[in-house]
């Protein structure tokens, strides 16, 4: 389930959006995005993609043997792409500067890279995102 944690303000314009368990409601990661509304560039944001700590692949430079859920990241990366595909005004555009280690990750969900590190999702390719990764769509928390 993902819920919107903005508490009804936004800081220079970020959306927060977390990702539950539906049977318990513990959070397994985070996403914060911004919605790009100008004229000749109109795409969403993605700010920062984070795994809860129970989640996360490496903990402290090693493997994490004890990882609740794999694929966190994929399906808040899913979710971004989601989002602005029902944005008929980003229409699928999502752009993020990658950290180096995460490079080969976005380009095997099909992200473009646009320049040192800046890098994008086309709208088909967030169609193939949202299919592959979220392919029951998004059932969104009411608490």
């Amino acid at each position: 389930m993902i819920g919107n944690l903005n508490g009804g303000g936004l800081i220079n314009k970020v959306k927060v959006f977390g990702l539950f368990v539906s049977d318990d409601n513990s959070l397994q990661g985070l996403v914060a995005i911004r919605e790009n509304y100008d004229e000749d560039f109109r795409y969403m944001e993605m700010e920062i993609v984070e795994s809860a700590p129970q989640n996360k692949k490496f903990n402290k430079g090693h493997i994490n043997q004890n990882r609740q859920y794999s694929n966190i990241g994929k399906i808040l990366i899913a979710f971004v792409c989601w989002y602005s595909l029902k944005d008929p005004i980003t229409e699928g555009f999502v752009e993020f500067t990658s950290k180096t280690s995460k490079m080969p990750l976005y380009i095997s969900l099909g992200a473009k890279e646009k320049g040192y590190h800046d890098m994008v999702f086309y709208p088909e390719d967030s169609l193939r995102v949202v299919a592959n990764n979220i392919p029951g769509g998004v059932k969104w928390c009411t608490n």
